[in-house]
């Protein structure tokens, strides 16, 4: 059996907070066991610490995962075109930017770190991952762009995040512990043609839609129990966090629908398994 996690991100620092109530930032916990993905925790990022920062509690615990594969639902890097030092030095020189009360940079502050010459918001410019799934019809995100849906915070947050991490993060860095993956629920979800837009709410469509995709997941090997079920139910992001798993469940046995190309060792690559 393989170690799997799945983890629903944030670029808004006040969902990371300890006090959030309402957070959109889940983490998913279970094995792979044969074709199955079993679920054996699904929380809120707050319960990873007793004390301290969140962002920190999940530092540290991905840090301590001895082995496995993680999914995370945030971009890995910026486009190749502005990171030619490689991506520890990209991912560095985000998490040295002037933080304040934050526990990672805004997403202003990384688009004017890597291109000071872009408009005040940046442009919307996309790795190569991001263009093939834009061309599929998905709803991408630029990480060089910090207006309406932009793409830069979740960045700024999650490459501040793998500054700190200490092992692989696939398929850029190879090292210790368990591997770090990109994952993209809606561009999963598009593959496996189930709904990927308008399951997030609390309209019938959306509640409709996650019943959908619950199903869909079910049938793809996922064990649930039904308070982790019900969570779901009510819950985009924690059902995020679960699709997320099925990333890290790709790389581990090898089934990836969509290979990464020669940019994804400086800009990363969405993990969607076939």
């Amino acid at each position: 059996m393989r170690y799997l996690a799945g983890i629903d991100f944030s670029g808004d620092h006040t969902k990371w907070s300890a006090g959030c109530t309402k957070t959109n930032v889940w983490v998913a916990t279970g094995v792979a066991n044969g074709s199955a993905v079993v679920v054996e925790s699904l929380i809120p990022v707050q319960q990873l610490c007793r004390s301290g920062h969140p962002f920190t509690a999940l530092s540290d615990f991905l840090n301590g995962l001895g082995d496995g594969y993680v999914g995370i639902d945030a971009p890995f890097c910026v486009p190749a075109a502005f990171s030619p030092d490689g991506v520890r030095e990209a991912w560095h020189k985000v998490a040295s930017l002037a933080l304040a009360e934050r526990p990672f940079p805004r997403g202003r502050q990384l688009v004017h770190a890597f291109d000071p010459q872009l408009a005040e918001r940046g442009a919307k410019l996309h790795r190569e991952t991001e263009k093939y799934w834009v061309r599929k019809g998905v709803n991408v995100r630029s990480t060089m762009w910090a207006g309406p849906r932009g793409g830069a915070p979740f960045a700024a947050a999650c490459m501040t995040l793998l500054a700190r991490h200490r092992g692989s993060v696939w398929p850029m860095i190879d090292g210790p512990g368990a591997i770090l993956v990109e994952a993209f629920p809606a561009a999963q979800l598009r593959h496996w043609k189930l709904p990927f837009v308008q399951y997030n709410g609390s309209t019938a469509l959306a509640q409709g839609n996650r019943a959908s995709i619950l199903l869909g997941l079910e049938a793809r090997g996922l064990v649930i129990d039904q308070r982790m079920r019900s969570e779901c139910e009510w819950s985009a992001d924690a059902l995020d966090a679960l699709v997320c798993m099925f990333a890290g469940f790709a790389v581990a046995d090898g089934m990836i629908a969509v290979e990464p190309g020669e940019a994804a060792k400086l800009e990363g690559h969405i993990v969607v398994r076939s």
